[in-house]
């Protein structure tokens, strides 16, 4: 299914829609939008030790309001309840910053790109660190399809190194799905996506755990399918876009709780999602490309349950489009744009 046919199904709708699809593509089209996207971009790129520890209390704040917003994904502390949680894409640490400091009994792993390879600085506070790792490497990097996989272009007997030992022997209580492409990277925006699923649906409890996932463009195939799937697998989903930080971007957040949990969804993760997921793994690795194909993500739903499930998304989304849309409207005005 393409985009567009999704969003002429929301926008027929929802007017909110309709007017931020519509301004999207103004971005696109107005080079004043788009000089002021680029100039943002590069600022980011080239952020220096201040800017990086303003973006680091941003996303301490983010959390924050995620963790308000669903009433609450991060528990107070409880005497003889343990909390552990995972944060895949932690760096520079802002989310797990705040789990720590509102629960002082829990304990983290995080997963973040190593520095040297362009992956952001680590800025957690030494005290919060003794309750908390953090690996250094490239998610996309270890074993995680079905069967083992080689390094292309190296020795035939060198393969992906196992997950470590920290992910492959807990269940956590909440997972953060926050990884993303970097600009400096090439087609791996597909491959690390997967991964962190399989990683996240790998980890869950049998009573089922909160998986928290930075997810963008709620109208395209690809996350209306994530969406559903993790409606299918919790019991109760919430997206939210935060104020606070990347208004004007198409990027939320997906809370889903429970996920795994119960018989029926628990059937569903380990039988169906989870070896679909790993299965895609290895077919990307595959290709050239390493982007994704038209029917990639059909074991999710086809084109008549995610046309069917259109309603169900409007109204899951609604709130994050008007958040955007009211602040590209804004921006649109201050650059003048017509």
């Amino acid at each position: 299914m393409s985009a567009a046919t999704l969003r002429n199904i929301i926008s027929s709708e929802n007017p909110d829609a309709k007017d931020l699809f519509r301004l999207k593509n103004k971005v696109r089209q107005d080079k004043r939008l788009r000089l002021h996207i680029s100039a943002q971009q590069d600022v980011a790129d080239n952020a220096d030790e201040d800017l990086g520890q303003t973006w680091f209390k941003k996303m301490v704040k983010i959390m924050g309001q995620i963790d308000d917003h669903v009433k609450y994904c991060v528990p107070f502390p409880k005497v003889g309840r343990q909390f552990r949680f995972l944060d895949l894409g932690c760096c520079p640490g802002g989310f797990s910053t705040y789990i720590l400091k509102k629960n002082k009994t829990s304990t983290g792993l995080g997963v973040s790109l190593p520095p040297d390879e362009g992956g952001h600085p680590f800025l957690m506070d030494p005290v919060l660190q003794e309750r908390y790792t953090v690996i250094f490497s490239n998610v996309v990097q270890f074993q995680l399809g079905l069967d083992p996989v080689f390094y292309p272009y190296t020795h035939p007997l060198t393969t992906f190194p196992p997950l470590p030992p920290q992910l492959t022997s807990r269940e956590y209580d909440l997972t953060l799905l926050d990884a993303h492409q970097l600009r400096n990277q090439v087609d791996v925006g597909a491959l690390l996506a997967v991964s962190q699923i399989i990683i996240a649906l790998s980890t869950t409890k049998v009573e089922g755990s909160t998986v928290v996932m930075k997810l963008s463009n709620a109208e395209t195939s690809y996350t209306a399918r994530i969406l559903f799937m993790l409606d299918m697998l919790s019991s109760s989903l919430i997206a939210y876009k935060p104020y606070k930080m990347h208004r004007t971007k198409a990027t939320f957040y997906a809370v889903a709780r429970g996920v795994g949990g119960g018989a029926a969804r628990h059937y569903y993760l380990q039988t169906l999602f989870l070896p679909q997921f790993q299965k895609l793994w290895m077919e990307l690795l595959s290709r050239n490309d390493r982007t994704f194909g038209n029917h990639d993500l059909d074991f999710i739903a086809s084109d008549a349950e995610l046309i069917a499930y259109a309603p169900t998304l409007d109204a899951l989304c609604k709130d994050v489009w008007v958040v955007q849309k009211n602040a590209l409207e804004a921006l649109s005005e201050s650059l003048g744009a017509n």
